[in-house]
């Protein structure tokens, strides 16, 4: 009897850590998405400077109104500090 009661102690042992790694992984599977989207805007924020570059006498894509440089935004140090987030 003792040996059941043990047997049944460590079952419910084992099934207690695989629900905790499950939680776990579902949790990494969360953080990974959210990971692969923050990457994907900063690669978007990228690609958008390096067409606002490029484009400089052109109107925006998006509304159509002319793009206004401004001199205070300097558009690499963006660009370098995306990298450096990738």
């Amino acid at each position: 009897m003792r040996e059941r009661n043990y047997a049944k102690q460590q079952v419910m042992v084992i099934y207690e850590k695989l629900a905790d790694d499950n939680v776990l992984y579902q949790r990494f599977g969360m953080l990974e998405n959210k990971y692969l989207s923050d990457r994907e805007r900063l690669e978007a924020n990228s690609e958008a400077i390096v067409y606002m570059e490029h484009q400089r006498l052109a109107n925006c894509p998006l509304c159509g109104s002319e793009i206004i440089e401004q001199d205070d935004v300097d558009l690499e140090v963006i660009v370098q500090a995306n990298i450096a987030e990738i």
